[in-house]
């Protein structure tokens, strides 16, 4: 039992290493990607501020920028895949790396990872299919709300909607399911 309990004690500080170490590295990639850019609107912006000459110019300088803006968007809109696979992937490996250890079972290390891919999609079509269930849940009673209540709809009876829900998602996830 000493040795399994070692053993697994490696395997989530090997896990934990690597997820710290995928995710600094991503941070790191993407400030410092992104800190030329900004300061690169940033001057823009300045000069743009400075620029005393004709409209054509001053347009121009618009057009230069909203291109900026928008590369600048679409870099980040890439960096957030990465940054979402490494979150699922440091997810995974930590929930797989804590039941071997709690059920104190000798598991070894290609094992493990031989169980990360399909536990990832697993996890995966989990969120895809969950997120839109717990959503109708708080859309379906947001309409009750606002038919009931006269005074109560819009943001408001979603906020009521969210408190009613809060801390019952589950109830109102089997309801919904039993529903359809």
């Amino acid at each position: 039992m000493r040795k399994g309990y070692i053993q697994n004690g490696k395997l989530i500080a090997t896990v934990t290493t690597h997820s710290i170490i995928l995710n600094a590295v991503l941070m790191f990639t993407n400030s410092s990607s992104s800190k030329p850019r900004i300061s690169d609107l940033l001057t823009e912006k300045t000069l743009l501020c400075l620029l005393k000459s004709n409209m054509t110019n001053i347009v121009d300088w618009f057009e230069h920028i909203k291109k900026d803006v928008q590369i600048a968007i679409g870099f980040e809109f890439l960096c957030l895949l990465p940054c979402m696979a490494i979150s699922l992937f440091s997810l995974v490996t930590m929930i797989l790396a804590s039941v071997v250890a709690y059920s104190d079972r000798n598991l070894s290390f290609g094992d493990f990872l031989s169980r990360i891919p399909k536990s990832c999609l697993r996890t995966l079509v989990t969120l895809f299919h969950l997120i839109p269930f717990t959503a109708a849940v708080v859309w379906q009673i947001d309409l009750v709300i606002s038919l009931i209540e006269k005074s109560c709809y819009g943001l408001q009876a979603f906020g009521k909607a969210e408190g009613l829900v809060k801390g019952k998602r589950l109830h109102g996830f089997t309801l919904t399911l039993l529903h359809k």
